[in-house]
């Protein structure tokens, strides 16, 4: 475990102490970022070697993975050109690159449905490892659209080719069909990526698990709040699923943000056939997010509850959602907010949102040439498939709003969503850093997963107005957080996390070490 652990303080020593490896090394930016660095930096001495045969086994799991990628592509080619031994892998790599490099059409980051992929793969010229790729790509598209029948398709890979992607469907499969892991097959995948920060918090979720079954008889639910301004067929599918979703006992409570459609009507036929509490606030005119949230939470009926739940009005809702996140937030007091894993609501169901956390100015994406941002957030898991390495459980400085638990406590020490970012955008994000300056960070359970009818705000955002309305929400965010306080924070973060990581690649490597 300590020699485990030594090589993880090596690689952030290759990485200059850069945190944004331990927020998540599952997707493909952070993979050739993590390369980038490794390959190109200056290497402690003591680690150099280990270190440099960690960056080849990163390029074998980046490019398995995402197999038509270009700058995968590129990266591998050029590592076997120098003399990386890569085997039958390194020659497929070579043929596919080339073979991309002279097709015009760009390679999509996912295959929404099998006859896209069957359309792109049939105008691509032949080579002598296409069925090989193909197999490997219809594998996925197995893992999405037919888990049920997609274990044939990911056994039938060549094992040398794609090896490690086999280990991750392996684990989409077992979640997916609720089955047990096969702990032997991950095991040589554990001895080479123990440094792989989603890999090793999934694995270890799964040989830990947290207590199966419902809370205790003791408990009560915590009230569920809604608002919605005229969207009144996303917000009766969002009710419906609700409805359906295991939720008895737990009062609902959804405000009409003074909709001009159908909403009133609609959300009075569901208060008269709900089974359990259903109380229905109408309001004249649209307030705005924020002002609608705190409006909710002011209900006496909500105040005096220990939490409460805030969904959006376009969710879809899956059993045992409720109990996932009360359970998670009952044995972690001590957190502003709950959050889970929010992914799109039609194939290949990509993430919205998972863990937030904070990057350093350096090491982030700007927004603005004259004004000097602070606030960063990152997700690693954005616009990723699979959920097998985002269903963990860790501290974060942030969830989504989409569906989330809030500690009433931490409304009370940070206080409740500011007006000032009407109609929305960034109202969440900022309540959440008072809530963690106040001494109650987040708590991301991945394992609860909901599904969301539309994009995010900001990648909605298309047309000038609609950007021009998050950039000056973004522009108010940076100048109501001290930068002192935002460091601190950032600081704060990263040394929980870590100490979560380290923690929990130990146990990891403890129980891996006996099977």
């Amino acid at each position: 475990m300590i020699q485990i652990n030594r090589k993880i303080r090596n690689l952030e020593q290759a990485l200059g102490f850069n945190p944004a490896w331990a927020c998540g090394s599952a997707a493909l930016a952070p993979q050739l970022h993590m390369l980038g660095k490794i390959l190109g930096g200056n290497l402690p001495p003591g680690g150099r070697d280990s270190l440099l045969l960690m960056a080849l086994s990163l390029a074998r799991w980046t490019w398995q993975h995402y197999p038509l990628d270009r700058d995968a592509l590129r990266l591998l080619c050029t590592l076997n050109d120098a003399g990386a031994e890569f085997g039958a892998m390194g020659r497929l790599v070579k043929e596919i690159f080339s073979v991309m490099s002279s097709f015009g059409a760009k390679a999509p980051a996912n295959f929404e449905t099998p006859d896209a992929l069957n359309r792109f793969m049939g105008d691509l010229p032949d080579f002598p490892g296409k069925d090989a790729l193909t197999k490997r790509l219809l594998a996925e598209q197995a893992l999405v659209h037919e888990p049920a029948d997609a274990a044939g398709a990911v056994e039938e890979l060549d094992a040398e080719l794609f090896g490690l992607w086999q280990a991750t469907a392996r684990l989409e499969l077992a979640r997916k069909r609720g089955e047990d892991v096969d702990f032997t097959l991950l095991k040589p995948v554990w001895d080479e990526f123990h440094w792989h920060t989603n890999f090793c918090l999934a694995l270890h979720d799964l040989l830990y698990p947290a207590k199966a079954g419902r809370m205790g008889p003791d408990v009560s639910l915590p009230p569920i709040l809604l608002y919605s301004w005229n969207k009144c067929d996303a917000l009766a599918q969002t009710l419906s699923s609700l409805r359906d979703s295991g939720i008895e006992g737990a009062p609902v409570f959804v405000l009409d943000n003074g909709s001009t459609d159908n909403s009133l009507e609609m959300i009075r036929g569901f208060e008269r056939n709900w089974p359990g509490s259903f109380s229905l606030i109408h309001l004249p005119s649209n307030v705005g997010a924020p002002a609608a949230r705190n409006w909710l939470l002011s209900l006496p009926d909500v105040k005096r509850e220990p939490w409460a739940v805030f969904l959006d009005d376009d969710v879809i809702l899956q059993p045992g959602w409720l109990d996932g996140l009360c359970k998670t937030a009952l044995a972690n007091p001590g957190y502003g907010a709950v959050g889970c894993r929010i992914t799109d609501h039609i194939p290949p169901f990509g993430i919205q949102a998972a863990d937030f956390h904070l990057l350093a100015p350096e090491e982030a994406v700007h927004s603005f040439e004259d004004l000097e941002e602070q606030i960063f957030p990152f997700c690693s898991g954005m616009g990723e498939c699979g959920e097998a390495m985002y269903s963990y459980t860790r501290p974060c400085v942030s969830v989504t709003g989409c569906c989330h638990l809030l500690n009433m406590r931490a409304i009370e020490a940070a206080g409740a969503f500011d007006v000032r970012f009407n109609p929305s955008q960034f109202d969440d994000l900022e309540r959440d850093l008072r809530s963690s300056l106040a001494g109650f960070p987040s708590y991301y359970h991945g394992q609860v997963c909901v599904r969301h009818m539309q994009h995010s705000s900001l990648r909605q955002a298309m047309r000038i107005p609609q950007q021009a309305h998050i950039m000056g929400n973004k522009i108010k965010l940076e100048f109501l957080l001290d930068s002192r306080k935002l460091g601190r924070l950032r600081e704060d973060s990263f040394n929980r996390i870590r100490v979560d990581l380290f923690r929990k690649c130990a146990r990891t490597e403890q129980a891996m070490v006996n099977i």
